[in-house]
C-alpha cells in the first residue's frame, strides 16, 4: 500500500527527511525586552509580510520532499525471471522468461552466438542451446529508482546435490525421519546414474523412488556406499530419504536436511 512505501522510506532517510522538513520552518524569533526609551530588538528576521517564503518557493520545497518521500515508488523490480530447465542435457534447448519493471538487459555468459544481448522489452522471452555451464543475467534501471537483477545459472550434467528438508512432507517415528523431496529443474532426459553421500557424511540413508510401473525401488547409500539402482530413472520427480536419527537427535531435535550425490547423466532424445 502508498502508506507502507511512504513510511518506510522515512524511516530509511530519516536524517534526510529532517533536513527537508527543517527548510520548511521559519526562522525562530527571539525577542529581547528593551531598556525604556529604547527600541526592542530581535535576534533573527522581525516577523512581517514580506518575511514569509513566497507561495511558489513553499509549492516547490513540497514537491521536492513529496518526490523524495515516493522514490521508493520509483525502484526497479525483477517480477519474473525463469527458465524451462536448469540442469541441461547437450544440445537442448533452454527457454527463459521475464517480467520487470523499469528498463533492462539481457546478456549470456559465455555469450551463445545467436542469443539477444542488450536492451530488451520489460516483458519476453528468449531461447538459446548453452555447450557449457552457462549464466543467464537480466539487470534492471529505473529513473530516480534503486536497480536491481537477477540471474540463472545453467549446469551441464555432472555431479549434483539432491536435498531435503523439514519443509519436504517430513515424518519422524521410532528415532527414523523421512522426508520427500519433489525434485525439479533437470532436463527430462537427465537421470541419477549413480547416488552416493557427500564426502565426509557419516550419515547413512535409505533413498527410495518409483519406477515407470509405479513400483518402489529402494536402495541404501553411506560413506563408501554407491548405488545404481536409479539409473533408468529420470532425476525429476519425488524422491524418499530416510534415515536413523543419531546420539544426540530426537524427533523434537531432527536434522534440518538429508542431503544425497547424483552422479548425472542424458539419455535419450533433446528438444
Amino acid at each position: 500500500m502508498p502508506t507502507v512505501e511512504v513510511v518506510s522510506f522515512v524511516l530509511h532517510l530519516d536524517a534526510r527527511t529532517r533536513r527537508l522538513f527543517a527548510s520548511l520552518r521559519q526562522p525562530t524569533l527571539q525577542w529581547i525586552p528593551s531598556m525604556p526609551g529604547t527600541p526592542a530588538v530581535h535576534k533573527g528576521r522581525r516577523p512581517s509580510r514580506t518575511a514569509r517564503p513566497s507561495l511558489w518557493a513553499s509549492l516547490t520545497r513540497w514537491a521536492f520532499v513529496a518526490s523524495a518521500l515516493a522514490g521508493t515508488g520509483c525502484n526497479a523490480h525483477v517480477n519474473k525471471f525463469d527458465a524451462s530447465v536448469r540442469y541441461v542435457c547437450p544440445g537442448q534447448r533452454v527457454d527463459i522468461v521475464w517480467n520487470v519493471t523499469g528498463s533492462a538487459k539481457f546478456e549470456v555468459t559465455p555469450d551463445v552466438p545467436g542469443t539477444v544481448r542488450g536492451a530488451v522489452p520489460s516483458i519476453g522471452q528468449t531461447s538459446f542451446i548453452p555447450t557449457q555451464n552457462t549464466r543467464a543475467s537480466i539487470r534492471v534501471t529505473r529513473s530516480f529508482g534503486e536497480p536491481t537483477g537477477a540471474d540463472i545459472d545453467f549446469h551441464m550434467s555432472g555431479h549434483e546435490s539432491l536435498a531435503a528438508d523439514l519443509n519436504d512432507s517430513p515424518s519422524c517415528e521410532g528415532g527414523v525421519l523421512t522426508l520427500k523431496p519433489q525434485i525439479r529443474g533437470f532436463s527430462p532426459d537427465m537421470k541419477a546414474i549413480v547416488v552416493t553421500v557427500q564426502d565426509g557424511e557419516q550419515r547413512e540413508l535409505d533413498v527410495s523412488r518409483l519406477d515407470a510401473a509405479g513400483r518402489p525401488i529402494t536402495a541404501h547409500v553411506g560413506p563408501g556406499k554407491t548405488t545404481d539402482a536409479f539409473a533408468t530413472l529420470p532425476v525429476n520427480g519425488q524422491w524418499i530419504f530416510t534415515a536413523r536419527l543419531g546420539p544426540g537427535e530426537s524427533c523434537t531435535n531432527a536434522p534440518h536436511v538429508l542431503t544425497v550425490y547424483a552422479y548425472t547423466g542424458c539419455t535419450g532424445g533433446t528438444k
